[in-house]
Formats: C-alpha cells, structure tokens, sequence
C-alpha cells in the first residue's frame, strides 16, 4: 500500500508522516520534491533523509537521473510534467510500501490520484486564515 500525505506548509503533514514512518513496512521519504536533497548523501538535521540516503546508495546514477525537484514556481502550478511523474512513479516502484509527505503537491492533487494507483491520497486542509497566521506568527522555512 502506498500512501500520500499532501498539504500546504504547516497544515500538519510532516506530524502524520513522522507518525506512520515508524512503522516499520513503509518507505517513508519527506518532501520528495524538495529541492535541498541535491546536498544528498548529507543527513538533515531532522534525521529525514534514511530512505532516500539508502536509495542513493543503491543506484546513484539512477537516483540522480530520476530526482526532480520542484523549484517555488513548479509549486504554483497545476500538475506534474513528464519527468516529475517519472520521478514520483521511480520512488513508488521503490518498495511494495510507501509513504511520503509534500507541502509542494497541493496544486498536483489529480496527477497524484491517478499516478499513485493504488494509493491512500490524504490531503490536509488548512483554512486560509489559519495558513497565513501561522506564517505571520512561526515563519516559513522550506
């Protein structure tokens, strides 16, 4: 089973992922998307980046070639071009489970339902008022 946790920033998806990451059947990447795994094989001091350390060492030059981040104005846009669907298809082909969270998928929600078949899509919701408050008072780091 493969499942998706997708969201705006602060909406609570990376608290579900850590939550369902410790069970042990999943693969669980952390914003796959995110452009700062470029630094991989160097940990995050959140200790996140397991799955896709051993996926690299694995097969390096397959991992590069499928890695795609999403720069902020990828994030905007509706849905995933070719070689973002071939990434996200590269990393469910990973393993027979798994589990992964991105604040950059809100807007590619479609794309996600009908690449990750089948799939357990979750998509927080964060009221607009809530999002942008939380930004006020905590800040915003990607």
């Amino acid at each position: 089973m493969n499942i998706i946790i997708a969201g705006l920033p602060r909406s609570g998806t990376t608290i579900f992922w850590k939550t369902l990451r410790q069970d042990k059947r999943f693969k669980a990447y952390d914003e796959p998307f995110n452009i700062y795994l470029r630094d991989l094989p160097e940990q995050h001091f959140k200790r996140t980046r397991d799955e896709f350390i051993e996926l690299l060492h694995k097969d390096k030059h397959q991992f590069w070639t499928y890695y795609t981040p999403l720069d902020s104005l990828e994030v905007l846009q509706y849905g995933l071009n070719n070689k973002q669907k071939q990434y996200l298809t590269y990393l469910l082909n990973s393993h027979k489970n798994v589990l992964f969270d991105d604040i950059k998928l809100h807007f590619k929600i479609q794309d996600l339902a009908t690449i990750a078949q089948p799939a357990l899509l979750v998509h927080l919701y964060r009221p607009a008022a809530a999002f942008a408050s939380s930004h006020l008072k905590f800040g915003y780091d990607d």
